[in-house]
């Protein structure tokens, strides 16, 4: 009887630690929308302390950095949740907006392009069944704020670059503005 209780103890390990970080996450997100970003920032580092890779921690951490000016950090912390998570629309998409902010116009071109079209190719893989497409509208409208930011930085550079300019100081206000905080 021993035996067959230890696998399944062990089996469960994981999904303690799905379970902590789930309820970890769930306070930061409360603590961040409470403008409590240290408290936030603590929680959300108790989630990866955890092992858990999530693209939502690292995106919300980056949106953390930004509101303490520190947008290099941000920008290293949304390549860890575009790497975490290569179909994450939020982080390649606040990835874009913190690139453009940095100047890396290239980059930001780039990595908005590449988040619209894959905001499409998400919409479009859901399955109706034979239903209506509920699911699919659902998603279409709660991105939409996604795409309106990414058009708004690819109408910047397309304007830049049509001036020649290689250059424009950024607005931070819209930067903070911009970034999409994650939230469940």
């Amino acid at each position: 009887m021993l035996l067959v209780l230890v696998p399944l103890v062990v089996g469960c390990a994981p999904l303690a630690i799905e379970h902590k970080g789930d309820a970890a996450f769930r306070k930061a997100i409360a603590a961040q929308l409470a403008a409590d970003d240290s408290r936030a920032e603590a929680l959300y580092r108790e989630v990866l302390a955890l092992g858990l890779d999530w693209s939502p921690v690292w995106n919300n951490l980056a949106v953390i950095a930004v509101h303490r000016h520190q947008y290099s950090v941000a920008r290293k912390l949304l390549a860890q949740a575009v790497a975490a998570n290569e179909r994450d629309v939020v982080a390649l998409t606040n990835y874009g907006v913190i690139s453009y902010h940095l100047s890396d116009y290239r980059e930001a071109k780039r990595t908005l392009a590449d988040a619209r079209a894959l905001r499409k190719r998400l919409i479009d893989s859901i399955p109706s069944m034979g239903r209506t497409p509920w699911e699919e509208q659902h998603y279409a409208r709660a991105t939409e704020p996604l795409e309106r930011v990414a058009l708004k930085y690819l109408a910047k550079i397309e304007k830049s670059e049509a001036r020649g300019l290689s250059e424009q100081a950024p607005d931070r206000l819209d930067l903070v503005a911009d970034l999409t905080p994650v939230r469940f």
